[in-house]
């Protein structure tokens, strides 16, 4: 954020190129959350969270005229909020894993499985590694009808989650998901394993007993029917979705931006009509705000306080808890969404 403030025309103090950047930057964000990709649609709201950071600064400093506070509140009450695209679980990440299981039923069974497992990239990143083959034990007796119902089970579920509208139920959705897919997977084999450009012999260790643990998971137990086999290689198909629900969690911070700018420039509004700040955001509606922005995370007011001559007013950000306003470089573990000023 200070960078954008440095570098974009605020630095020289040009507030309506600042502002003109500002929305530049923010509709790349809105251009990357168009694309059928999950990397595309959280690299799009981080973007985005920029772009409505920066002028929440600028909204509380004295670069912006009167005019273009007014304006700037008038733009963040009009823009519609940053959604998930439903698309990236829909077409992006649903034909990728398809693509995957397409592999392997037909001629490169080992490369999907190297893929799905993270070996690929550790191979990619560590040049200097030899790269050990995998021994695909069972997985050719693999029903690949079982394991394309799930592929297709699951994304339909993701791509419902990601078209909910209600935050909360949003975020329960996914919990729910992800402790369903937790519980469905096993002991012993991870979906990734962690990589190191360098050659480290603690490292090769670690990759032979991922690899030892893998090709286990891939043998068909004792008395195992083909449909329990083949839906255990449909979990490890459907890979690790336990971030799942942090993705849904990150689109949620630009619409705190958002929502805290509105406040922002209402308390601002507010503080020059009175000569103080209110006690409660209620006493903002209806002259200086429509109505009370709930704060994404929790589905309730954002939090407020006076503070001396000045507020703090803060959401409780992604890890769900209350932290009193306070970020994580005032707490370990804290990461509350926090604007405060002191006059």
């Amino acid at each position: 954020m200070s960078f954008l403030l440095r570098h974009n025309r605020a630095g020289a103090g040009d507030s309506k190129g600042a502002l003109e950047d500002l929305q530049t930057i923010r509709r790349l964000g809105r251009l990357l959350q168009q694309e059928p990709a999950l990397l595309s649609t959280l690299v799009g709201a981080a973007i985005e969270s920029l772009s409505w950071q920066t002028k929440l600064t600028l909204a509380r400093g004295e670069l912006l005229t009167a005019a273009q506070r007014i304006q700037l509140a008038a733009d963040a009450r009009g823009t519609e909020e940053f959604r998930y695209n439903s698309d990236a679980f829909n077409t992006g990440e649903r034909y990728f894993n398809l693509q995957l299981v397409m592999m392997a039923m037909k001629e490169d069974t080992e490369r999907s499985v190297r893929v799905i497992s993270g070996l690929e990239w550790v191979d990619f990143f560590n040049k200097a590694a030899k790269k050990p083959s995998v021994t695909l034990g069972d997985l050719r007796q693999t029903d690949w009808n079982v394991v394309l119902r799930m592929l297709n089970r699951d994304y339909d579920t993701l791509t419902a989650i990601a078209s909910e509208t209600d935050e909360i139920k949003q975020r329960d959705q996914a919990l729910a998901f992800v402790a369903a897919h937790q519980a469905a997977q096993e002991a012993g084999i991870t979906q990734s394993i962690t990589f190191d450009i360098s050659p480290d012999p603690d490292k090769e260790i670690q990759r032979q007993k991922f690899i030892s643990n893998l090709e286990a998971y891939l043998r068909r137990r004792p008395n195992e029917s083909l449909v329990a086999y083949s839906e255990r290689i449909g979990i490890f198909f459907l890979g690790d979705q336990s971030s799942v629900e942090r993705s849904f969690r990150l689109v949620l911070r630009p619409r705190t931006y958002q929502r805290q700018l509105q406040m922002v420039l209402a308390l601002r509004a507010y503080h020059e009509a009175k000569g103080a700040y209110p006690a409660t955001l209620n006493e903002l509606v209806p002259a200086f705000l429509p109505k009370i922005s709930t704060d994404p995370f929790a589905g309730k007011p954002m939090s407020f306080r006076r503070e001396g001559d000045g507020y703090v007013l803060y959401s409780i950000g992604l890890n769900g808890k209350d932290d009193g306003g306070k970020t994580s470089r005032e707490q370990k573990d804290a990461d509350d969404i926090v604007v405060k000023t002191d006059h």
